[in-house]
């Protein structure tokens, strides 16, 4: 994504990262002819997840592409006795 010439964008970026999320979606999920746009946003805070994925479903129903992410947990950790 080419934040630079969206001052906007790039400050809400950068309040996102330096508050421990993550953006989980980097890639357009809206495809037009000549154009694609990244309109969707997931932001996930890294400390709390285990496992992370994230993908873009690439089927051909609309120039929309829905997305998706998963979040694993980390188990909790056993106390020393």
């Amino acid at each position: 994504m080419n934040v630079e010439h969206y001052g906007i964008i790039r400050d809400r970026l950068d309040a996102f990262i330096s508050s421990g999320f993550v953006q989980t979606i980097i890639k357009p999920t809206l495809i037009k002819h000549s154009t694609a746009t990244q309109i969707d946003n997931i932001y996930v805070k890294m400390r709390q997840l285990g496992k992370l994925g994230s993908g873009i479903l690439t089927v051909d129903m609309s120039d929309y592409l829905p997305m998706f992410t998963f979040m694993g947990r980390r188990p909790p950790r056993k106390q020393a006795s």
